[in-house]
Protein backbone atom coordinates (compact mmCIF):
# COMPACT_ATOMS: atom_id res chain seq x y z
CA UNK A 1 0.00 0.00 0.00
CA UNK A 2 1.23 3.52 -0.82
CA UNK A 3 2.38 5.95 1.79
CA UNK A 4 1.37 9.34 1.01
CA UNK A 5 4.79 11.06 1.91
CA UNK A 6 4.05 14.37 0.52
CA UNK A 7 4.62 15.58 4.27
CA UNK A 8 8.27 15.68 3.02
CA UNK A 9 8.51 18.50 0.47
CA UNK A 10 9.09 21.41 2.26
CA UNK A 11 12.44 19.54 3.27
CA UNK A 12 13.05 17.79 0.54
CA UNK A 13 12.99 21.48 -1.33
CA UNK A 14 14.98 22.81 1.47
CA UNK A 15 17.98 19.84 0.66
CA UNK A 16 17.32 20.58 -3.26
CA UNK A 17 17.99 24.81 -2.39
CA UNK A 18 21.15 23.99 -0.39
CA UNK A 19 22.75 22.00 -3.30
CA UNK A 20 22.09 24.45 -5.90
CA UNK A 21 23.28 27.18 -3.46
CA UNK A 22 26.38 25.27 -2.94
CA UNK A 23 26.27 24.63 -7.21
CA UNK A 24 25.81 28.26 -7.39
CA UNK A 25 28.68 29.66 -5.08
CA UNK A 26 31.44 27.14 -7.23
CA UNK A 27 29.54 28.31 -10.25
CA UNK A 28 29.82 32.11 -9.50
CA UNK A 29 33.35 31.54 -8.46
CA UNK A 30 34.39 29.47 -11.53
CA UNK A 31 35.81 27.64 -9.27
CA UNK A 32 36.01 23.44 -9.71
CA UNK A 33 37.46 20.95 -11.55
CA UNK A 34 36.31 18.87 -14.39
CA UNK A 35 37.05 14.87 -14.45
CA UNK A 36 35.34 12.83 -17.25
CA UNK A 37 33.00 9.50 -16.05
CA UNK A 38 34.03 6.02 -17.77
CA UNK A 39 31.05 6.99 -19.72
CA UNK A 40 33.02 9.61 -21.15
CA UNK A 41 30.07 12.20 -19.98
CA UNK A 42 31.77 15.46 -18.02
CA UNK A 43 31.33 15.30 -14.50
CA UNK A 44 32.71 19.04 -12.25
CA UNK A 45 33.63 19.02 -8.56
CA UNK A 46 30.14 20.93 -8.10
CA UNK A 47 28.50 18.03 -8.90
CA UNK A 48 30.43 15.66 -6.48
CA UNK A 49 29.94 18.24 -3.52
CA UNK A 50 26.00 18.50 -4.56
CA UNK A 51 25.81 15.20 -4.15
CA UNK A 52 27.65 14.74 -0.71
CA UNK A 53 25.51 17.06 1.03
CA UNK A 54 22.40 15.54 -0.79
CA UNK A 55 23.51 12.18 0.25
CA UNK A 56 24.05 13.12 4.06
CA UNK A 57 20.19 14.99 3.73
CA UNK A 58 18.07 12.59 2.42
CA UNK A 59 19.31 9.70 4.55
CA UNK A 60 18.77 11.81 7.83
CA UNK A 61 15.24 12.81 6.55
CA UNK A 62 14.48 9.44 5.52
CA UNK A 63 16.69 6.89 6.92
CA UNK A 64 14.47 3.77 5.79
CA UNK A 65 14.32 5.22 1.81
CA UNK A 66 17.32 3.94 -0.41
CA UNK A 67 19.18 6.82 -2.83
CA UNK A 68 20.40 6.21 -5.62
CA UNK A 69 22.61 9.49 -7.27
CA UNK A 70 23.80 9.97 -10.79
CA UNK A 71 26.94 10.44 -8.95
CA UNK A 72 27.18 7.22 -7.20
CA UNK A 73 25.37 4.85 -9.30
CA UNK A 74 27.15 1.28 -8.58
CA UNK A 75 24.62 0.08 -6.38
CA UNK A 76 24.06 -3.79 -8.05
CA UNK A 77 20.81 -3.95 -10.32
CA UNK A 78 19.92 -6.97 -8.25
CA UNK A 79 19.80 -4.81 -4.93
CA UNK A 80 17.57 -1.88 -6.48
CA UNK A 81 15.15 -4.22 -7.75
CA UNK A 82 14.41 -4.84 -4.25
CA UNK A 83 13.77 -1.53 -3.35
CA UNK A 84 9.85 -0.76 -3.68
CA UNK A 85 10.56 2.98 -2.82
CA UNK A 86 13.69 5.53 -3.07
CA UNK A 87 15.22 8.55 -3.69
CA UNK A 88 16.26 9.38 -7.41
CA UNK A 89 18.81 12.39 -7.32
CA UNK A 90 20.93 14.19 -10.18
CA UNK A 91 22.89 16.48 -7.70
CA UNK A 92 23.36 18.70 -11.00
CA UNK A 93 21.24 17.79 -14.07
CA UNK A 94 22.77 19.87 -16.80
CA UNK A 95 26.81 19.65 -16.19
CA UNK A 96 27.68 20.59 -20.16
CA UNK A 97 25.35 23.51 -19.20
CA UNK A 98 27.32 24.46 -16.45
CA UNK A 99 30.82 24.08 -17.89
CA UNK A 100 29.62 26.25 -21.16
CA UNK A 101 28.09 28.39 -18.36
CA UNK A 102 24.23 28.76 -19.19
CA UNK A 103 22.61 28.77 -16.91
CA UNK A 104 20.80 26.18 -17.97
CA UNK A 105 21.48 23.68 -14.94
CA UNK A 106 19.41 22.44 -11.82
CA UNK A 107 19.13 20.24 -8.82
CA UNK A 108 16.75 17.44 -9.44
CA UNK A 109 15.20 14.80 -6.26
CA UNK A 110 12.25 12.75 -6.62
CA UNK A 111 10.90 9.53 -4.97
CA UNK A 112 10.11 6.26 -7.11
CA UNK A 113 7.38 3.78 -5.88
CA UNK A 114 7.25 0.67 -7.33
CA UNK A 115 9.62 2.00 -10.74
CA UNK A 116 6.97 5.32 -10.63
CA UNK A 117 7.69 8.82 -9.81
CA UNK A 118 5.43 10.04 -7.07
CA UNK A 119 7.49 13.41 -6.07
CA UNK A 120 9.62 15.44 -7.73
CA UNK A 121 11.76 18.48 -7.02
CA UNK A 122 13.40 20.75 -9.87
CA UNK A 123 15.71 23.47 -8.69
CA UNK A 124 17.14 25.96 -10.75
CA UNK A 125 20.04 27.66 -8.74
CA UNK A 126 20.40 30.80 -11.61
CA UNK A 127 17.00 31.42 -11.38
CA UNK A 128 16.13 30.59 -7.77
CA UNK A 129 13.08 29.22 -9.23
CA UNK A 130 12.03 25.49 -7.56
CA UNK A 131 9.27 23.12 -9.80
CA UNK A 132 7.55 20.63 -7.07
CA UNK A 133 4.73 17.87 -7.64
CA UNK A 134 3.18 15.32 -5.74
CA UNK A 135 0.88 12.67 -7.71
CA UNK A 136 -2.46 13.38 -6.97
CA UNK A 137 -1.36 16.64 -5.30
CA UNK A 138 -0.57 18.92 -8.87
CA UNK A 139 2.40 20.29 -9.77
CA UNK A 140 3.61 23.79 -8.56
CA UNK A 141 6.09 26.54 -9.50
CA UNK A 142 7.71 28.51 -6.26
CA UNK A 143 9.34 31.79 -7.78
CA UNK A 144 12.42 33.03 -6.52
CA UNK A 145 11.04 35.51 -4.12
CA UNK A 146 7.30 34.19 -3.93
CA UNK A 147 4.78 32.06 -2.65
CA UNK A 148 3.65 28.66 -4.51
CA UNK A 149 1.95 28.80 -7.52
CA UNK A 150 -0.30 26.34 -9.06
CA UNK A 151 1.04 25.09 -12.79
CA UNK A 152 -2.07 24.30 -14.90
CA UNK A 153 -2.47 22.56 -18.26
CA UNK A 154 -4.03 22.96 -21.03
CA UNK A 155 -5.39 20.72 -24.13
CA UNK A 156 -4.85 22.87 -27.37
CA UNK A 157 -2.87 22.15 -30.95
CA UNK A 158 0.70 23.08 -30.83
CA UNK A 159 1.52 25.92 -32.90
CA UNK A 160 5.10 24.72 -35.30
CA UNK A 161 6.73 27.21 -33.91
CA UNK A 162 6.49 25.71 -30.20
CA UNK A 163 7.14 21.91 -31.33
CA UNK A 164 10.31 23.61 -33.19
CA UNK A 165 11.30 25.34 -30.03
CA UNK A 166 10.04 21.87 -27.52
CA UNK A 167 12.48 19.54 -29.85
CA UNK A 168 14.91 22.12 -29.56
CA UNK A 169 14.56 22.19 -25.69
CA UNK A 170 14.50 18.49 -25.79
CA UNK A 171 17.83 18.15 -27.39
CA UNK A 172 19.66 20.12 -24.42
CA UNK A 173 21.21 17.82 -21.48
CA UNK A 174 19.38 19.54 -18.68
CA UNK A 175 15.38 18.72 -17.80
CA UNK A 176 15.44 22.97 -16.82
CA UNK A 177 14.45 25.18 -19.89
CA UNK A 178 11.99 22.01 -20.41
CA UNK A 179 10.48 22.71 -16.97
CA UNK A 180 10.33 26.39 -17.64
CA UNK A 181 8.81 25.84 -21.48
CA UNK A 182 5.84 23.83 -19.60
CA UNK A 183 5.26 25.85 -17.10
CA UNK A 184 5.47 29.32 -19.51
CA UNK A 185 8.34 30.91 -18.15
CA UNK A 186 10.79 30.48 -20.85
CA UNK A 187 11.63 33.33 -23.15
Amino acid sequence: MKQDLSHLLPEVIDIARSAGQLILDIYQNRDYEEFTKTDDTPVTSADLAAHKLIMQKLPELTPDIPVLSEEDADISLAEREQWERYWLVDPLDGTQEFIARSGDFATIIALVEHNKPVMGVVYGPVSGVVYYAYEGKGAWKIPELGESIRITTHKHELPKQNIAMLSAVVRTSTVLPLVCLMSGTMN
